[in-house]
């Protein structure tokens, strides 16, 4: 993968070895719905998918429709300096944690509600842990320590408040 490319649609459709995008775009999709809830996408496209951005965040849709509206693939733009400072860091355990939660077929885990859930509260809590323990975040990331990437946008500051 590219530098500003986390993942592609195409890799996964590879790795599932069917051919079906629907099955093969839920772990992706899952994370881009969880970013898009916890408003770590990037405003550019928020704008360019308004109504669907807020069919997510109304459990209308999920983050696969985002997902596949925009080509597939997981890019850096596509998220804000928070989200890019999360998924710098995370990103390459996500399908190793995926499959942990959901076992070897993941490609056969249904794109619910409760599925989500399960995915989003494990994000959530990946997302506090890094942002709590910034020392080790600082040796990963050349000492710039995670919340100090994420900013002083909202999410950074509200992460500070509760892991002081």
């Amino acid at each position: 993968m590219s530098a500003d490319l986390y993942d592609s649609l195409d890799h996964h459709l590879a790795r599932q070895g069917k051919g079906d995008i629907a099955k093969a775009s839920v772990p992706m999709g899952m994370l881009l719905g969880w970013a898009v809830n916890m408003h770590l996408v990037s405003e550019a496209l928020v704008q360019a998918n308004e109504q669907l951005v807020v069919r997510i965040r109304f459990q209308e849709a999920s983050g696969r429709d985002l997902l596949i509206a925009s080509g597939g693939d997981l890019r850096r733009e596509m998220f804000n300096p928070n989200g890019m400072a999360f998924l710098d860091t995370y990103y390459s355990g996500y399908m190793d944690d995926y499959i942990r939660l959901f076992g070897e077929t993941c490609y056969e885990i249904e794109d619910t509600v409760e599925n989500y859930t399960v995915i989003a509260e494990h994000l959530t809590g990946q997302l506090m842990r890094l942002a709590g323990r910034s020392p080790v975040a600082s040796t990963a990331m050349g000492g710039s320590g995670f919340l100090a990437r994420m900013g002083r946008g909202r999410l950074g500051q509200m992460l500070s408040r509760l892991w002081r």
